[in-house]
């Protein structure tokens, strides 16, 4: 799956493939019965024309971990990867795994909105910060060319901060995600820019039964790793969203210095001998919890 073709199987296992355009996602779907189930992997953001397109046709849709199926392609010892290999690949786990996953939803169009701008901001802070490292090697050679460097991080900064302030007025004019944003926003550590992060990279809350299954999809929960008679150590599971759980960790960097029960918790934690990163890791799950229950613990 890529930004110009989708390779797709279905369950005569012949692959092929159309483009990956509104009318090459309408042919496809064309193809496909409304009882089907349609097993996508989370490829950067090519799946989503294909996802949306389906579940808007009432086609149950599986948006699958790319973890997923490389650990499914492990357990088969497979030997060959091109992109036909991967399309029955993906089709092989979503037959064997479908019980096991989660039917996949379009988030409401307020907050796609907003996902869509945040992660927009985001991508200009890594090439802002790109910028400033280009600066500072160039600082030893060219002063001249380090001037320059540095002038693309100011303007970097400045659109990244349009872009934000832009997100900021698209999640209060959407009643759902505004209120969302004022809950969160209250909580300690957040603050209404990490806030807005928050609900762009955790998207619909909805969806979670309760806080504990957000938390597992953070990958801030812990993972047990047990064998015999001995314990392991524990570590959190790292599964899902690495800017979710960016977002949260430092979220919970700004709580441990609030006075806020949160903040009490975490010194507490560390003067009982917890090491400083576990004891923030257990304080990001716990604000990642109180995330999910402002806004879809009603």
């Amino acid at each position: 799956m890529g930004s110009r073709w989708l390779d797709v199987c279905g369950p005569d296992d012949r692959p092929f493939r159309v483009a990956n355009s509104a009318a090459g996602i309408d042919e496809l779907l064309h193809k496909i019965s409304e009882d089907s189930v349609v097993v996508l992997e989370a490829t950067g953001v090519y799946y989503r024309g294909l996802a949306f397109a389906a579940a808007q046709r009432g086609i149950s849709v599986r948006v699958v971990n790319p973890w997923q199926v490389r650990a499914f392609a492990t357990s088969r010892l497979a030997r060959v990867k091109t992109d036909r290999t991967d399309a029955r690949l993906i089709r092989d786990f979503g037959e064997r795994m479908l019980p096991d996953l989660r039917r996949w939803w379009p988030s409401p169009p307020g907050l796609d909105r907003v996902q869509l701008v945040v992660r927009l901001a985001d991508g200009l802070l890594r090439h802002r910060v790109a910028a400033g490292n280009r600066a500072h090697a160039a600082h030893w050679t060219s002063t001249e060319v380090a001037g320059v460097a540095r002038e693309l991080e100011d303007v970097l900064n400045e659109e990244r901060a349009k872009l934000m302030a832009r997100a900021v007025e698209l999640a209060y004019g959407d009643e759902l995600v505004g209120e969302w944003l004022r809950r969160v926003a209250q909580l300690p550590g957040f603050g209404e820019v990490s806030g807005l992060r928050f609900l762009a990279y955790a998207g619909d809350l909805r969806r979670f039964p309760n806080a504990r299954a957000f938390a597992a999809y953070t990958g801030l929960a812990p993972r047990v790793d047990q064998s015999g008679t001995g314990e392991g150590t524990a570590r959190i599971s790292r599964i899902g969203s690495r800017a979710l759980r960016g977002v949260l960790y430092w979220v919970a960097v700004s709580a441990t210095r609030s006075n806020s029960p949160q903040g009490a918790h975490y010194r507490r934690m560390v003067a009982n001998g917890k090491p400083k990163k576990v004891a923030l890791c257990a304080l990001a799950n716990k604000l990642a919890r109180a995330g999910w229950a402002v806004c879809a613990g009603d």
